[in-house]
């Protein structure tokens, strides 16, 4: 989505919470800092004026005194605000990276699916720490050019009088406000242009980092390094661009900041002439004026500074502004599985149904089967019972209650699903296991390894439970890793287990073993298995095929063992 930079920055700025109470602070030592910075050369422009006026009464003493108090004052309040605004900044960073796992919790397990892996660590770290820049470079700089150039407006009208007030007024806004909506205009859109590629290429280079053995394996790294070559090159070119736009930016910048001194200068010495010379409050004026232009002349070269911020900033807030296909329920019911009624159920997209008039039931000792080919919608049928659809009619009943009106977290403690390829941390095998339940014991977990049939493997490594399974869980096999996906499964301890092609992955041999593992448990829950292998259906005490949407009872364990 497209925001405008006033709209982004609002958004940003409410994420201070409890951190804008600095913030003032912050803004304070930094208007008194530029006070202080711009009193030095004036003081220095007073004590010239006195030579030429006799109308300043203040002693060259006073003068000198005042100019060292303003530069020591200076540097203190200047390391004060840096301090301040980098310490919200950090704080900050920490929390919005809080807020994006929030976010990404509360999205749906389909939504999660259609983002790329690439992109959502992109915006982890470079858009998040590119994000500091606004907090730490942005919020102070605006309040302070716009406080310190309305005080030096006032001082300007008290000390030279109107006309020279109305041109360093006019200058301010031309500068601080005109200015940076053109720059902003000219840069916004290749910010935008380079993050989303940078993020393309974050995505496809972390694909090819998980692909790595089968691109050695195919002899294919020469292709692929001319890829990584080509769209290195396009990304360096997208900054190329960019940074020629900021160049030229900044040279217009002060191109118009040299013009306005100008101005104002000219305007300074008509004044002047106009009395004569015989009064050097003009020439203050002018001092002032320029003493207080840097605050100013920050505020135009923000979006040189933004460009890339505002694009970070607007894929952060997509992040947050993105909803749930299917709305997290928090203020409805708590169930303990007891029996699963699904009645009617109905599912698709727009018109076309891919499910019709399913009709199922399911009780604790019991395992049902669902068998049919790829893509006929077996898989959507897990899903609509773990609500990551919504259904388009019928009913699915927990315990007699509608799983629309059943809190997202009970449905979660009463149902583990596993899916037919195990994703595995680059951790130990224990750290692997104890995701399932954070409070297991090690008696727990090695109960649950020897009922998935893996204990024995486990205990033969010779780190054991220490052992480091190595990214994606390379180190282990097809099977081993299914059969530790199950484990977890049983380490969950919930009542309802959901198998979504348990063994597609397996040989012969592991399928045997991870389906006698399922049968030793069937007393303690209830259990689907959803497979298009009709071996994987032999264990169901009830098998139904899936097709052309309608679910058909077929057979039953004694068929399917004669």
């Amino acid at each position: 989505m497209h925001r405008s930079p006033l709209k982004i920055m609002w958004r940003l700025a409410k994420h201070l919470g409890s951190l804008s109470v600095l913030m003032p602070i912050a803004i304070c030592a930094g208007v008194l800092g530029n006070v202080a910075a711009s009193s030095v050369p004036v003081l220095g422009t007073l004590a010239v004026a006195k030579l030429v006026s006799g109308n300043i009464t203040i002693s060259y003493k006073l003068i000198a005194l005042l100019a060292v108090l303003c530069g020591v004052s200076r540097g203190i309040l200047r390391y004060l605000e840096q301090y301040l605004n980098h310490y919200i900044a950090f704080k900050l960073l920490a929390t919005l990276r809080i807020k994006i796992f929030d976010a990404l919790r509360n999205l749906d397990v389909s939504k999660l699916e259609d983002k790329k892996k690439g992109g959502l660590l992109t915006i982890l770290t470079s858009d998040i720490e590119t994000l500091e820049v606004f907090y730490a470079h942005t919020i102070s700089p605006i309040s302070i050019a716009l406080i310190t150039s309305s005080i030096s407006t006032i001082l300007i009208w008290i000390i030279a009088g109107f006309e020279l007030a109305i041109t360093a007024i006019s200058g301010y806004l031309v500068l601080g406000l005109i200015v940076p909506k053109f720059i902003n205009r000219m840069l916004i859109k290749g910010g935008d242009e380079y993050r989303k590629h940078l993020s393309e290429y974050n995505s496809w280079f972390l694909d090819n980092i998980k692909g790595i053995r089968e691109i050695v394996m195919k002899n294919a790294g020469s292709m692929k390094v001319e890829e990584v070559n080509k769209r290195s090159t396009n990304l360096s070119t997208l900054m190329k661009k960019q940074n020629e736009k900021t160049s030229r930016a900044n040279s217009i910048i002060q191109l118009i900041a040299s013009s306005v001194t100008v101005i104002v200068l000219i305007i300074a010495i008509l004044i002047m002439k106009k009395n004569n010379y015989s009064e050097g409050f003009a020439i203050i004026g002018f001092a002032i004026f320029i003493s207080t232009m840097g605050p100013v002349i920050a505020l135009a070269a923000l979006p040189s500074n933004l460009a890339h911020t505002f694009a970070s900033a607007n894929r952060f807030l997509d992040l947050l502004d993105e909803k749930p296909s299917v709305p997290i329920v928090v203020n409805g019911l708590d169930f303990e599985f007891d029996k699963l009624e699904v009645n009617n159920l109905s599912f698709g997209y727009d018109e076309d149904l891919i499910l019709s008039s399913v009709t199922f039931k399911l009780e604790k000792g019991k395992i049902i089967a669902i068998v049919g080919q790829s893509g006929s919608g077996k898989s959507t049928i897990l899903k609509l019972l773990l609500r990551e659809r919504d259904k388009k009619g019928g009913e699915i009943l927990y315990n007699g209650q509608d799983v629309d009106k059943i809190n997202t977290k009970s449905l979660l403690q009463n149902i583990t699903l596993i899916n037919q390829t195990t994703y595995l941390f680059d951790e130990t095998i224990e750290y692997n296991l104890r995701i399932a339940n954070l409070d297991a014991s090690d008696l727990e977990i090695t109960r649950a390894c020897d009922a998935a049939a893996i204990g024995d493997f486990v205990a033969s490594l010779e780190n054991g439970y220490k052992t480091k399974v190595g990214m994606l869980g390379d180190k282990l096999s097809a099977g081993e890793k299914q059969r530790l996906g199950l484990a977890r499964a049983f380490l969950r301890g919930s009542p309802v287990i959901l198998l979504d092609e348990p063994t597609s992955n397996v040989d012969a041999s592991n399928e045997n073993i991870i389906l006698n593992a399922i049968k030793k448990i069937k007393e303690e829950k209830a259990i689907i298995i959803v497979s298009h292998r009709e071996s994987t259906a032999a264990i169901a005490d009830k098998v139904y095929k899936l097709e052309n949407g309608f679910l058909i009872e077929t057979k039953n364990v004694e068929k399917i063992n004669n």
